[in-house]
């Protein structure tokens, strides 16, 4: 039974998809996208020039999401106030509900936009979840994490720092 729960829960997150995988690349640009989130802010490619951005592409279901999303929250408390980073966090196939709640229990105070659907998503990955991109000022991005292998605090905050000098 452990098994199956295991087999379960590994492939709610990262098995689900049949398909080669594709993602943006460093030294490419921010794929062309819209979301509005929980603050009713909108954020988008004009809204993130001219700072650093970190976007982390989640569902508070996957088990690496919920290892990786309290390390993002310390960033963004890090940075809170500095006006030189920007951060958003982009569900994927949740519920504006379910992921209040998840916050909710959290603590959370990063903002977040909850998709119903995998529209988002699929701008900047199908590869699975958590995924992180961390673009410059100008919107190029700059560096990308997935669940194969994703950072601690000490190498965010060392991607962003290399990027605000």
């Amino acid at each position: 039974m452990t098994y199956l729960l295991t087999v379960c829960l590994l492939w709610s997150c990262i098995g689900e998809e049949p398909e080669p995988s594709w993602s943006v690349q460093p030294g490419e640009r921010l794929p062309q996208f819209s979301v509005v989130d929980n603050n009713g802010i909108r954020w988008d490619n004009g809204s993130l020039a001219g700072k650093v951005s970190l976007l982390t592409l989640f569902n508070t279901s996957c088990q690496d999401c919920r290892h990786e999303l309290p390390v993002i929250q310390r960033l963004y408390e890090s940075y809170a106030g500095s006006g030189t980073v920007n951060f958003i966090c982009i569900s994927r196939e949740q519920s504006a509900a379910s992921v209040q709640e998840y916050w909710n229990e959290q603590g959370f105070t990063l903002p977040y936009s909850a998709q119903d659907d995998r529209t988002i998503y699929e701008m900047f990955t199908n590869e699975g979840i958590p995924f992180i991109v961390i673009s410059d000022v100008g919107g190029t991005i700059r560096y990308t994490y997935n669940y194969h292998a994703m950072p601690g605090y000490e190498q965010l905050q060392a991607d962003i720092e290399a990027l605000l000098d």
